[in-house]
Protein backbone atom coordinates (compact mmCIF):
# COMPACT_ATOMS: atom_id res chain seq x y z
CA UNK A 1 0.00 0.00 0.00
CA UNK A 2 1.42 3.35 -0.92
CA UNK A 3 -0.51 6.76 0.26
CA UNK A 4 0.11 10.43 -1.45
CA UNK A 5 -0.59 13.95 -0.44
CA UNK A 6 0.03 16.88 -2.15
CA UNK A 7 -1.09 19.56 -0.28
CA UNK A 8 -0.69 22.97 -2.81
CA UNK A 9 -2.68 20.58 -5.31
CA UNK A 10 -5.10 19.22 -2.40
CA UNK A 11 -4.80 15.67 -3.50
CA UNK A 12 -4.66 12.45 -1.52
CA UNK A 13 -3.77 8.71 -3.61
CA UNK A 14 -4.14 5.60 -1.69
CA UNK A 15 -3.13 2.93 -3.80
CA UNK A 16 -3.27 -0.95 -2.77
CA UNK A 17 -1.43 -2.48 -5.10
CA UNK A 18 1.40 -0.75 -7.67
CA UNK A 19 0.04 -1.20 -11.30
CA UNK A 20 -0.78 0.31 -14.22
CA UNK A 21 -4.41 1.64 -14.25
CA UNK A 22 -6.95 4.86 -14.73
CA UNK A 23 -9.32 6.62 -12.98
CA UNK A 24 -12.85 5.87 -12.86
CA UNK A 25 -15.49 8.37 -11.38
CA UNK A 26 -17.90 7.19 -8.38
CA UNK A 27 -20.99 8.47 -6.99
CA UNK A 28 -18.89 11.52 -4.85
CA UNK A 29 -17.67 13.71 -7.28
CA UNK A 30 -14.85 14.02 -5.06
CA UNK A 31 -13.50 10.52 -4.91
CA UNK A 32 -12.03 8.44 -7.84
CA UNK A 33 -11.19 4.87 -8.52
CA UNK A 34 -8.05 3.68 -9.45
CA UNK A 35 -8.59 0.79 -11.94
CA UNK A 36 -6.08 -2.09 -13.04
CA UNK A 37 -6.55 -3.09 -16.40
CA UNK A 38 -8.18 -6.46 -15.53
CA UNK A 39 -10.87 -4.65 -14.00
CA UNK A 40 -9.93 -4.72 -10.09
CA UNK A 41 -10.27 -1.57 -7.74
CA UNK A 42 -6.21 -1.00 -6.34
CA UNK A 43 -6.63 2.49 -5.05
CA UNK A 44 -8.59 5.88 -4.83
CA UNK A 45 -7.84 9.36 -5.11
CA UNK A 46 -9.70 12.10 -3.02
CA UNK A 47 -10.02 15.96 -4.69
CA UNK A 48 -10.29 18.23 -1.44
CA UNK A 49 -11.19 21.14 -3.47
CA UNK A 50 -14.17 19.37 -4.46
CA UNK A 51 -15.42 18.30 -0.72
CA UNK A 52 -18.23 20.50 0.63
CA UNK A 53 -17.38 22.01 3.75
CA UNK A 54 -17.14 19.82 6.57
CA UNK A 55 -18.14 17.03 4.48
CA UNK A 56 -17.42 13.11 5.64
CA UNK A 57 -15.62 11.38 2.86
CA UNK A 58 -16.42 7.64 2.95
CA UNK A 59 -16.28 4.86 0.31
CA UNK A 60 -18.05 1.50 0.09
CA UNK A 61 -14.70 -0.80 0.15
CA UNK A 62 -17.05 -3.94 -0.35
CA UNK A 63 -17.64 -3.22 -3.59
CA UNK A 64 -13.27 -3.54 -3.82
CA UNK A 65 -13.79 -7.02 -1.89
CA UNK A 66 -12.32 -8.71 -5.07
CA UNK A 67 -8.66 -7.18 -4.20
CA UNK A 68 -5.65 -9.70 -3.33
Amino acid sequence: MSVWYDKEAGLLEILFKKKIGYFRATKNEAIMERIAQNGNVIGFMIEEGLLKPKETVSMDLAEASHLK
